[in-house]
């Protein structure tokens, strides 16, 4: 729906103030004084009198209503001021009402109509009727700012119209019969003969879509050559905003002669709308010469004149319907594209202009008026955005919206797995944007955007598992998603599902359930990946499977194809971290867990701390050490957290659920022992074993590392 609500230059209307003694004792007009309304100056255009032209008619009649809330329900004042008459004589430029109104320190809400009517009582119920030149039906709704005995000098108020109007010029070309036209009827068009107007809003009841004969009066019958005019003002029984299919019938001579527009030559009846049609009368009929529909566009804001034109895009001045009018110091632009097309307001000058839109209807406010200027409303040019993404494979980049110029459009930055992690937004020169994620921007010109991630798969702190060699520790424990079974058996397999838990603490399966859903993340001691899932199911695991497959220096997660599990024993890696390295070093770099664990926020944590070689903080849990999850994993900190175990030598479904969640934490190293057994570190209640080897069909968790130089 196109609401065409027109403001024409009705806006400099200034409200003199004259401070006089207040006689009415009333709740409104008490203060330090009170004021009498006086019309200073009004400018209108498109008024009956001068339909075109851009002052108010001589002797031209207004109706105005003053009310206490913005909603015109309670009078103002004592006795309320409805439908006082301010009479306007060109002459001497000057407004005279029919009484005085006087407002004081409690805002009032003026409203208003042209032309006056002595019997409208009721602001909201306007009576409005269709006609052939007859009066061109103006509102005037609330001003913007309400009115009181401190600004009513300096109250504007804007009139628009609340009727359509179609303007039919006919002309003889070598009609030889007496050329008398009669009357006017339209047919099949949105229209009524009558209706209700609520010049609050400019909204039209008590319409009939119905056809309407407009009788053309005797003075104005005769078409000549040079073409006669006539004005034919409607009442819209539809908001739309459509070109319509209509039948016009002329009666000429006696006889009917109809011409039906339609398509292109289709005519808009609306508020606010004015279409002009050229009719040629011959000897052989009536036709259509031309059909438009004219914009009203030009304003005027603090002297200086807004000139509204429509783009040079081929079509665009069949497809854009668009109205301007002021309001205070800025200048309003409504418009809207029959073919759903974005527009934008390219302006002259150092004017500014807002835009906004609600329903497929486009409002411009041009302000910072200082000159005479030209408003161009065009199509929106299409934008292109180059986006790219860091490192590559990372994530995306998605946009939502339009790509139009002075669209706003959301840019989102998503991660391709969960061991990315998205850190900040960049420019093509790579500066570094204050942005969000989320982020929501309006676009003006083709540009490039970076979304720059991190792989959070990798702590960043270095640690010392031999004297000769330093590792990095993925952020969380091993585990594989998307394993699909039949019965015990694995049924498929895929090397990509391998994934490490989003936190350091997870330690899924949740409670003591052997696997949640898919998701698995104990594992038996096997010589590679794909055993160890399908033993994990079944009760004849082979003691000759030997050689736990992350000890191979290749094994793949998230694409990184070089991680590794820490070899054990006593010349192992464990205990080189464990034991020997912290010895050297002055700070602890791991805390034995009690039954109690750490408390992080709001959360206990049973586990084991390991801090790098480079750590010379307080330890977790400690006064002045790290407190949060951002800020261990900052530091580089590593947390395994008491994941427990499965025993998994017994037959029943039962017997291969985890136990010793929160008490025990067994992590497989990478080297077996002798026939069954392979070693593993073992984090308990108080303590932890470096050298501990147990049954290799025992599902038990993996932490894996990398070289620190990879």
């Amino acid at each position: 729906m196109f609401l065409r609500q027109i403001s024409f230059a009705f806006a400099t209307l200034s409200l003199a103030s004259l401070l006089v003694g207040c006689t009415k004792d009333s709740a409104e007009l008490k203060g330090s004084g009170c004021a009498a309304l006086e019309l200073a100056a009004v400018n209108s255009s498109q008024t009956k009198a001068v339909i075109d032209g851009t002052t108010f008619p001589q002797e031209g009649h207004i109706g105005l209503f003053l009310f206490k809330e913005e909603a015109a329900t309670t009078p103002y004042g004592e006795s309320g001021y409805a439908n006082v008459d301010y009479s306007y004589n060109s002459e001497k430029s000057k407004w005279t009402s029919s009484q005085s109104v006087l407002v004081g320190n409690v805002p009032g809400y003026l409203y208003g109509y042209y032309p006056y009517s002595g019997t409208a009582t009721n602001i909201k119920a306007i009576p409005v009727a269709s006609s052939l030149n007859g009066d061109d039906v103006m509102y005037a709704s609330k001003q913007a700012n309400p009115i009181t005995d401190e600004n009513a000098a300096s109250t504007a108020i804007t009139m628009n119209h609340a009727l359509a109007r179609v303007s039919i010029t006919v002309k003889n070309n070598g009609y030889t019969g007496e050329a008398k036209l009669t009357s006017i009827k339209f047919a099949g068009a949105e229209t009524s003969i009558n209706g209700t107007l609520d010049a609050t809003s400019g909204a039209i009841s008590g319409t009939t879509k119905a056809d309407v004969s407009l009788t053309v009066q005797e003075a104005n019958q005769q078409i000549t050559a040079e073409g006669a005019v006539y004005e034919c003002l409607l009442v819209p029984s539809a908001l739309t905003d459509s070109k319509q299919e209509v039948s016009i019938t002329f009666t000429i001579d006696g006889e009917e002669k109809t011409a039906i527009l339609s398509g292109d030559n289709g005519v808009i009846i609306a508020q606010n709308t004015k279409s002009k049609i050229t009719i040629t009368l011959s000897n052989t009929g009536i036709s259509v010469s031309t059909v438009s529909i004219d914009k009203w566009n030009e304003v005027e804001v603090g002297g200086h004149k807004v000139k509204v034109v429509l783009g040079e895009n081929d079509g665009i001045e069949k497809d854009v319907l668009m109205t301007a009018y002021t309001e205070g110091e800025t200048a309003k632009i409504i418009a809207s594209s029959m073919a759903d097309k974005i527009l934008v307001c390219r302006l002259s000058g150092d004017a500014e202009c807002v835009r906004s839109k609600s329903d497929g209807i486009y409002t411009f406010t041009v302000s910072n008026i200082t000159s005479d200027i030209t408003a161009a409303v065009d199509y929106a040019k299409s934008i292109t955005i180059t986006t790219n993404v860091s490192p590559d494979g990372a994530g995306s980049i998605n946009i939502d919206g339009f790509c139009y110029e002075e669209e706003t459009v959301i840019l989102t930055a998503s991660p391709s797995l969960d061991c990315y992690t998205f850190t900040e937004w960049h420019d093509i020169n790579g500066n570094k944007l204050d942005w969000s994620n989320p982020q929501e921007i309006t676009l003006s010109s083709d540009f490039t955007i970076n979304a720059l991630f991190e792989d959070n798969s990798i702590l960043s702190g270095v640690f010392s598992v031999s004297a000769g060699k330093q590792v990095r520790f993925s952020k969380g424990n091993l585990y594989y998603t998307g394993a699909n079974f039949s019965g015990w058996t694995l049924k498929d397999y895929d090397a990509a599902n391998w994934r490490f838990e989003i936190n350091q603490y997870d330690t899924t399966p949740s409670g003591d359930a052997y696997r949640d859903d898919n998701h698995i993340s104990h594992f038996l001691w096997c010589n590679n990946a794909k055993n160890s899932l399908e033993y994990f199911y079944k009760n004849d695991w082979d003691e000759r499977d030997v050689d736990l497959f992350t000890n191979s220096q290749d094994f793949e997660v998230y694409g990184r194809k070089e991680w590794r599990a820490l070899s054990g024993g006593d010349a192992g890696e464990w205990k080189y971290l464990l034991d020997t390295r912290a010895m050297e070093h002055v700070n602890f770099r791991y805390t034995n867990i009690s039954t109690t664990g750490v408390t992080i926020g709001d959360t206990e944590y049973k586990g084991l701390f390991i801090y790098p070689d480079d750590y010379d903080g307080n330890q977790v849990g400690d006064t002045g050490g790290p407190d949060t999850w951002d800020e261990i994993n900052a530091k580089g900190i590593v947390f395994l957290p008491d994941a427990g175990y499965r025993d998994a030598k017994e037959t029943s479904s039962t017997a291969r659920d985890v136990t010793g969640v929160g008490f025990d934490g067994l992590y497989w190293a990478s080297n077996g022992q002798i026939e069954d057994m392979a070693f593993c570190l073992n984090i308990y209640i108080s303590g932890l074993d470096t050298e501990l080897s147990v049954k290799r069909n025992q599902a038990q968790s993996i932490r894996l590392v990398i070289d620190a130089n990879q």
